[in-house]
């Protein structure tokens, strides 16, 4: 049996790039955020924050340099629990996903196309050439 996760949310941080025996050990803090409204009618964002690592042979890392703070993302992966006791000698668990797959879905949440800290060029479904309609364009649409 296998336990799968899938998650989508914003990194919190850099991603960091270690090499582990011979493979890159990619890994980023994640934060999923769910909204909902409670029985007073008040909006509640519940944020849950989980590690990932995702593990690639070094001629396949080169997803590192697109994970930036605040990229939205979905991962699907195994997860991993790890136990360790705080500074103050309390037992304490982690939760990790050992990523099987990951997709860059798109900029960071306050980010406009084209500013820094969107999606690159290389995740356009059409490539480099890819050139995203504009409103005019959209307009002249018989439907």
């Amino acid at each position: 049996m296998k336990v799968k996760i899938t998650a989508v949310g914003h990194l919190g941080r850099e991603c960091s790039v270690k090499i582990i025996n011979g493979v890159n050990a990619i890994s980023f803090s994640m934060a999923v955020t769910e909204k909902y409204k409670n029985k007073e009618g008040v909006l509640i964002d519940n944020t849950t924050w989980l590690e990932c690592t995702l593990w690639r042979k070094p001629e396949h890392s080169t997803v590192a340099q697109y994970l930036k703070k605040g990229q939205l993302v979905m991962v699907e992966g195994r997860p991993e629990v790890k136990a360790y006791k705080s500074r103050e000698g309390e037992a304490r668990a982690s939760l990790t996903i050992r990523i099987d797959e990951l997709l860059l879905l798109g900029g960071s949440k306050s980010a406009a196309p084209g500013a820094e800290g969107s999606a690159p060029a290389a995740d356009n479904p059409g490539g480099a050439d890819f050139v995203p309609k504009t409103n005019a364009q959209e307009e002249d649409l018989p439907f």
